[in-house]
Order: C-alpha cells, then sequence, then structure tokens
C-alpha cells in the first residue's frame, strides 16, 4: 500500500513560508506596543520635568469674606498654569473643590470662590477649616496634567483658623 502525502521539500517551505509570515505579525505588533509606550514614558517625564522644574506658584492673603474662599496666587513660573484645584476640607469633614482656569506664567491674579454654604455654615469674621491644599495643572502638548508632586497644603496636622478679609 502506498502512502500519499506532502514531499519534505514542499513541507519544508510551508514551515518556512508559516514562521516569516508569523514573525512579520510579531514584528508588527511589537513596533506598535513599544511606540505606545515610548509615547506615555516621554509624556509622564516630560510632566514631571515641567512641574520639578518650571512651575513656581506662591499663596498670599489667603482669607474667608462672605462664605467665599479668597486667595492671591502668584505664578512666578515659566509654564502657564491651565487650572489650580483648591480642595477645602470643613470642620464637619465635607470636601469642596474648586477649580479656577488658565493662569499666564509671570503674573500675579487674585482669587474668589464660589460660596461654600455647606462646609463654611459660620458667618463670624474667622471660618475654621481643617485643610487646604492647593494643586496646580498645566498642559503638556494639548492635554492638561495635574502636577501632584508640586501642590501645597495648608492645615495638614492641626486646624488653622482663617481671618476675614
Amino acid at each position: 500500500m502506498q502512502r500519499k502525502g506532502v514531499t519534505p521539500l514542499v513541507a519544508t517551505v510551508m514551515i518556512i513560508g508559516f514562521s516569516v509570515v508569523v514573525a512579520a505579525l510579531l514584528i508588527n505588533w511589537s513596533d506598535i506596543f513599544v511606540e505606545d509606550i515610548r509615547d506615555d514614558t516621554g509624556a509622564s517625564l516630560s510632566l514631571q520635568v515641567v512641574c520639578n522644574q518650571d512651575i513656581d506658584f506662591k499663596l498670599s492673603e489667603v482669607c474667608i469674606m462672605n462664605n467665599r474662599l479668597h486667595f492671591i496666587l502668584a505664578n512666578d513660573g515659566s509654564v502657564e498654569l491651565s487650572e489650580i484645584s483648591v480642595k477645602v476640607t470643613g470642620t464637619n469633614g465635607e470636601i469642596k473643590n474648586i477649580k479656577f482656569d488658565n493662569i499666564p506664567p509671570y503674573t500675579m491674579k487674585r482669587f474668589i470662590s464660589k460660596t461654600f454654604s455647606e462646609i463654611f455654615s459660620s458667618q463670624s469674621a474667622a471660618v475654621t477649616v481643617s485643610l487646604i491644599e492647593v494643586t496646580p495643572s498645566v498642559f503638556i502638548g494639548d492635554e492638561s496634567r495635574v502636577c501632584t508632586d508640586v501642590s501645597q497644603s495648608f492645615g495638614k496636622d492641626e486646624r488653622i483658623s482663617l481671618p476675614g478679609c
């Protein structure tokens, strides 16, 4: 009885062809994968460099008036702050987030928040809060990214009293 099958030469050509196709698919996939990782790493490094070297902001004259937080922010850094996020924790444990947009480089600007009736229910000259955290954001490319490494906090360990304006 004679067996019919693929000749060794045809089998070898098929194995080599299959290997070339699989290798081409792996190379194509790995290029896309490595490019994504490179882009993410580059954006992360750019954010760290900008946040740690180009941002220099200071708050002054922080006070409360008519249930509103007032402060002056000086952006002494060389980049525009796309946003400033102010997180205020009241004595009752409630947290309020306020966002202020577009602070150009080398400028000083006065900010007045919207009212915080849930947190600052007291109408006295001084309102007690437990924590104020200020975190800047910058543009990296077309995207606004948060710089948590350079955030500033007031009242971490003890309650702080902000005077009336």
